[in-house]
Protein backbone atom coordinates (compact mmCIF):
# COMPACT_ATOMS: atom_id res chain seq x y z
CA UNK A 1 0.00 0.00 0.00
CA UNK A 2 2.87 2.68 -0.42
CA UNK A 3 1.39 3.69 -3.35
CA UNK A 4 -1.66 4.52 -5.80
CA UNK A 5 -1.01 1.33 -7.18
CA UNK A 6 -0.55 -0.50 -4.24
CA UNK A 7 -3.66 -1.89 -1.74
CA UNK A 8 -2.51 -4.12 1.56
CA UNK A 9 -4.37 -5.35 5.14
CA UNK A 10 -2.41 -4.97 8.18
CA UNK A 11 -1.99 -7.96 10.42
CA UNK A 12 -1.96 -5.94 13.43
CA UNK A 13 -5.60 -4.26 13.62
CA UNK A 14 -6.66 -5.43 10.25
CA UNK A 15 -6.14 -1.69 8.48
CA UNK A 16 -6.39 -1.30 4.95
CA UNK A 17 -3.82 0.64 3.44
CA UNK A 18 -3.33 1.74 -0.09
CA UNK A 19 -1.41 5.55 -0.92
CA UNK A 20 0.86 5.35 2.49
CA UNK A 21 -3.03 5.99 3.56
CA UNK A 22 -4.36 3.62 6.25
CA UNK A 23 -8.14 3.75 6.44
CA UNK A 24 -10.30 1.15 9.52
CA UNK A 25 -11.45 -1.66 7.06
CA UNK A 26 -11.56 -5.40 9.25
CA UNK A 27 -10.01 -7.53 11.86
CA UNK A 28 -6.51 -8.21 13.39
CA UNK A 29 -5.26 -11.66 11.92
CA UNK A 30 -1.97 -13.37 13.44
CA UNK A 31 -0.62 -17.05 13.34
CA UNK A 32 -2.73 -20.23 12.03
CA UNK A 33 -5.09 -17.53 10.10
CA UNK A 34 -6.04 -17.46 6.40
CA UNK A 35 -5.92 -14.20 4.63
CA UNK A 36 -7.84 -14.78 1.51
CA UNK A 37 -7.66 -11.85 -1.51
CA UNK A 38 -10.12 -11.49 -4.61
CA UNK A 39 -8.43 -9.09 -7.05
CA UNK A 40 -11.51 -8.03 -10.27
CA UNK A 41 -10.15 -6.12 -13.14
CA UNK A 42 -13.02 -5.38 -15.68
CA UNK A 43 -11.81 -5.89 -19.56
CA UNK A 44 -11.70 -1.46 -19.07
CA UNK A 45 -8.38 -1.98 -17.19
CA UNK A 46 -5.67 -1.27 -19.35
CA UNK A 47 -2.68 -3.34 -18.43
CA UNK A 48 0.63 -1.09 -18.47
CA UNK A 49 3.30 -2.59 -21.35
CA UNK A 50 6.97 -2.20 -19.97
CA UNK A 51 9.47 -1.55 -21.68
CA UNK A 52 12.58 -1.29 -19.85
CA UNK A 53 15.98 -1.69 -20.53
CA UNK A 54 18.93 -3.11 -18.90
CA UNK A 55 21.96 -1.00 -17.95
CA UNK A 56 25.50 -2.88 -17.03
CA UNK A 57 27.81 -0.74 -14.98
CA UNK A 58 30.50 -2.61 -13.78
CA UNK A 59 29.50 -6.06 -13.27
CA UNK A 60 26.15 -5.01 -12.24
CA UNK A 61 23.11 -5.03 -13.75
CA UNK A 62 19.85 -1.97 -13.03
CA UNK A 63 17.02 -1.27 -15.18
CA UNK A 64 16.75 2.34 -16.52
CA UNK A 65 13.22 3.83 -15.18
CA UNK A 66 10.83 4.45 -17.24
CA UNK A 67 8.18 6.68 -17.87
CA UNK A 68 4.74 5.80 -17.99
CA UNK A 69 3.00 6.32 -21.37
CA UNK A 70 -0.15 7.30 -19.87
CA UNK A 71 -1.48 8.23 -16.10
CA UNK A 72 -3.37 5.96 -13.92
CA UNK A 73 -6.93 5.94 -13.94
CA UNK A 74 -9.73 4.94 -11.86
CA UNK A 75 -11.20 1.56 -13.69
CA UNK A 76 -14.94 1.77 -12.58
CA UNK A 77 -16.24 -1.74 -10.84
CA UNK A 78 -12.67 -2.72 -10.02
CA UNK A 79 -11.79 -4.47 -6.80
CA UNK A 80 -9.55 -5.94 -4.01
CA UNK A 81 -11.21 -7.78 -1.30
CA UNK A 82 -9.47 -9.20 1.74
CA UNK A 83 -10.78 -12.18 3.74
CA UNK A 84 -9.43 -13.76 7.26
CA UNK A 85 -10.43 -17.60 7.65
CA UNK A 86 -13.24 -16.74 5.01
CA UNK A 87 -14.64 -13.83 6.69
CA UNK A 88 -14.82 -10.86 3.93
CA UNK A 89 -13.01 -7.80 5.97
CA UNK A 90 -13.45 -5.24 3.31
CA UNK A 91 -12.80 -4.55 -0.10
CA UNK A 92 -11.07 -1.35 -1.79
CA UNK A 93 -12.76 0.02 -5.38
CA UNK A 94 -12.33 1.67 -7.72
CA UNK A 95 -8.19 1.10 -8.73
CA UNK A 96 -6.22 2.87 -10.74
CA UNK A 97 -5.65 1.42 -14.20
CA UNK A 98 -2.45 -0.64 -14.40
CA UNK A 99 -1.08 -4.57 -14.22
CA UNK A 100 -1.09 -5.68 -10.69
CA UNK A 101 1.23 -8.36 -8.85
CA UNK A 102 0.80 -10.24 -5.56
CA UNK A 103 3.60 -9.62 -3.09
CA UNK A 104 3.51 -10.16 0.36
CA UNK A 105 5.80 -7.87 3.52
CA UNK A 106 6.46 -9.53 6.57
CA UNK A 107 7.97 -7.86 10.22
CA UNK A 108 10.09 -9.50 12.32
CA UNK A 109 10.34 -7.79 15.67
CA UNK A 110 13.13 -7.63 17.61
CA UNK A 111 12.52 -10.11 20.45
CA UNK A 112 11.17 -12.44 17.96
CA UNK A 113 12.96 -16.01 18.45
CA UNK A 114 11.32 -16.95 15.01
CA UNK A 115 11.43 -14.93 11.92
CA UNK A 116 8.33 -14.06 10.71
CA UNK A 117 6.81 -16.84 7.74
CA UNK A 118 4.33 -17.05 5.28
CA UNK A 119 2.91 -19.86 3.46
CA UNK A 120 0.87 -18.87 -0.25
CA UNK A 121 -1.16 -21.03 -2.46
CA UNK A 122 -2.45 -20.12 -5.63
CA UNK A 123 -4.22 -23.16 -6.00
CA UNK A 124 -8.09 -23.82 -5.81
CA UNK A 125 -10.45 -21.34 -5.14
CA UNK A 126 -13.34 -20.47 -3.22
CA UNK A 127 -15.78 -18.79 -5.42
CA UNK A 128 -16.21 -15.78 -7.80
CA UNK A 129 -17.84 -12.53 -7.36
CA UNK A 130 -20.69 -12.35 -9.82
CA UNK A 131 -19.39 -11.74 -13.66
CA UNK A 132 -16.15 -12.67 -12.48
CA UNK A 133 -14.03 -15.98 -14.09
CA UNK A 134 -11.46 -17.63 -13.24
CA UNK A 135 -8.18 -16.64 -14.62
CA UNK A 136 -6.52 -19.29 -16.47
CA UNK A 137 -2.99 -19.28 -15.89
CA UNK A 138 -0.28 -22.13 -16.86
CA UNK A 139 0.75 -24.89 -14.70
CA UNK A 140 3.60 -24.10 -12.52
CA UNK A 141 6.73 -26.43 -11.61
CA UNK A 142 6.45 -27.01 -7.92
CA UNK A 143 9.70 -26.13 -6.00
CA UNK A 144 9.52 -28.42 -3.35
CA UNK A 145 8.54 -26.28 -0.55
CA UNK A 146 5.05 -25.44 -1.53
CA UNK A 147 5.41 -22.06 -1.67
CA UNK A 148 6.82 -21.94 2.27
CA UNK A 149 9.24 -18.83 2.98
Amino acid sequence: GIDTHGYGVCSVNGDAVSNSQKSRMGRAFTNGDVVGVALYLPSTNSPRERTREPVVWGKKSYWAQETPAHEPVPVAGSFVEFYVNGVTQGRMENLMSGTYFPAISLFTAHAQKEPARARVSFKGTTGYPPGCTAWNRAPQTSTGNDGES
